[in-house]
C-alpha cells in the first residue's frame, strides 16, 4: 500500500483510489469538515440526512384524523396536490429505496436504527432512523423515466399519494415557528399524515422526519417529536376520541413497508 494511505470503505463518495487489487485508499477530499462518519462509511454533508419514525396503518386513527381536520387539513379538500411516485422494487433490502418522482430520482439509505422510543402520553412506541437522501434531476425526455411512468413498464411500484402535513422550524434561542410543508429552512422536523394508494389498495402513513444543516438531527427529533404529541395531548383534552395506539410492529420506513406488501402478493 502506498505510504499514507488510510483504509476505509467509501459507501457515498465514489470509487475513490485504489491501492493495490483490493484495498481502498482515501481520496483526496476538498475538505474533511465536508464528510460526517457513520459507522466505517463516510457521507457527504450536502446530502440530505433525517432522523425519522413511521408508522403505517389499514385505517387512519380517528385523534390524528381529527387533528389534522382541526387546523384545516382535510383529505380530498379541494386545492390538495395527489401525486404518483414510482419505487424499484427492491424487497429483500428493507434500507434502501429508489424512487421515481416528479422529475427526479431520489436514493434513500438507511444508515443506523436509534432504537425504539415511546412518545408519552400515548400508547404509541416507533422505531427511530437515521436516513440518508441523494436527489438527481430527470430530464423530461428520458426514455427510461416515460417508460415507468407513461407506459407502466419495468415493474417499478407506483404509490399514489396525498399529504397533509406542515414543518416546525427550529430558530435561534430556542424559537418555534410553523411552516408549510415544503418551506426550505435549515434546521426543522416535519410532521406529515398522508393517505396512500399502492396495489390496488389505500394504507394511512403518519411520521416525524426532523433535519438539520448543523448536525442537531437528534436533538432537533426530540423537539418535533415533544411538541407535536404535546400540542396532539392538549388538543385531545378538549376532544374526547379513540386512544391514539401506534405500536411498534406498525413502525417502519417505506422500502420495509413496500418490502411487505411484496412478500404478501
Amino acid at each position: 500500500m502506498p505510504s499514507g494511505c488510510m483504509v476505509f470503505n467509501i459507501a457515498g463518495l465514489g470509487s475513490g483510489q485504489r491501492c493495490g487489487s483490493r484495498l481502498w485508499c482515501r481520496p483526496k477530499l476538498r475538505n474533511w469538515k465536508d464528510y460526517v462518519k457513520v459507522g466505517e462509511n463516510f457521507y457527504l454533508f450536502s446530502m440530505i440526512q433525517s432522523y425519522e419514525t413511521r408508522w403505517f396503518f389499514r385505517a387512519c386513527p380517528a385523534l390524528l384524523m381529527e387533528w389534522f381536520a382541526g387546523r384545516g387539513l382535510r383529505f380530498d379538500a379541494p386545492g390538495n396536490s395527489v401525486r404518483a411516485d414510482y419505487y424499484l422494487p427492491l424487497p429483500s433490502d428493507k434500507g434502501l429505496g429508489v424512487k421515481l418522482r416528479e422529475g427526479r430520482i431520489e436514493i434513500k439509505q438507511l444508515l443506523a436504527g436509534r432504537g425504539e422510543h415511546p412518545f408519552p402520553p400515548f400508547k404509541s412506541k416507533g422505531k427511530v432512523e437515521h436516513w440518508v437522501k441523494w436527489g438527481f434531476a430527470v430530464e423530461e425526455k428520458d426514455e427510461l423515466g416515460r417508460q415507468i411512468i407513461g407506459e407502466k413498464r419495468h415493474d417499478w411500484i407506483e404509490v399514489g399519494k396525498e399529504r397533509l402535513g406542515f414543518t416546525y422550524s427550529f430558530g435561534p434561542e430556542g424559537r418555534t415557528a410553523e411552516v408549510p410543508i415544503h418551506t426550505p429552512i435549515p434546521e426543522g422536523c416535519q410532521v406529515e399524515l398522508s393517505r396512500i394508494s399502492v396495489f390496488g389498495k389505500d394504507y394511512f402513513t403518519f411520521g416525524l422526519e426532523a433535519f438539520s444543516r448543523a448536525g442537531h438531527l437528534e436533538e432537533n427529533f426530540r423537539h418535533g417529536a415533544g411538541d407535536f404529541f404535546s400540542a396532539l395531548d392538549e388538543w385531545r383534552q378538549g376532544n374526547p376520541t379513540d386512544e391514539l395506539r401506534m405500536p411498534v410492529e406498525l413502525s417502519m420506513g417505506y422500502p420495509e413497508f413496500l418490502s411487505c406488501l411484496f412478500y404478501a402478493l
